[in-house]
């Protein structure tokens, strides 16, 4: 026995005759079942995420959610361009009440962390709004399906 028969035996152990006739069944009529089937290799997390980060690109034009712009891309933008009220040139954004010193109910933890790829962009002078807007979203998308990856193994 092979260790991917191993592997499928292991898998349908716990289910009655009926059961795993009725489970092969569904597999045989569900749409990309076994492409998208993230426990096997990288291969499927990837195709997740490329469709995820197309989603994105192509979506999030269009929609428009204060927390989304308010939150991550503007408070990535003052991590970046280092707009504080002491120095007000660069980047002129907007900070809501939560960042202000003295009620500070966020961490600059997630911003930072969209904000890495920017300081690389930076770095080789390839800072344009449009490369920095899309690595944010680079960055949400790869938050994202890591979080689809777990989620389908603790399901799993």
């Amino acid at each position: 026995m092979t260790k991917k028969d191993k592997q499928k035996a292991s898998e349908y152990d716990h289910l009655t005759q009926h059961d795993y006739e009725e489970e092969l069944d569904l597999r045989e009529f569900s749409m990309f079942w076994n492409q998208l089937d993230l426990s096997r290799s990288w291969v499927p997390v990837l195709k997740v995420f490329l469709i995820r980060f197309a989603y994105v690109l192509s979506q999030i034009h269009m929609q428009k959610h204060p927390d989304e712009v308010q939150q991550s891309k503007e408070i990535t933008y003052r991590i970046l361009y280092g707009q504080t009220p002491d120095f007000m040139g660069g980047v002129q954004s907007h900070q809501t009440w939560e960042w202000w010193p003295g009620f500070s109910i966020r961490t600059y933890l997630y911003p930072l962390w969209l904000s890495l790829p920017g300081f690389a962009l930076k770095a080789v002078s390839l800072d344009s709004n449009f490369n920095i807007v899309n690595s944010i979203y680079f960055m949400h998308t790869l938050m994202w399906v890591v979080g689809d990856y777990y989620q389908f193994m603790f399901v799993r």
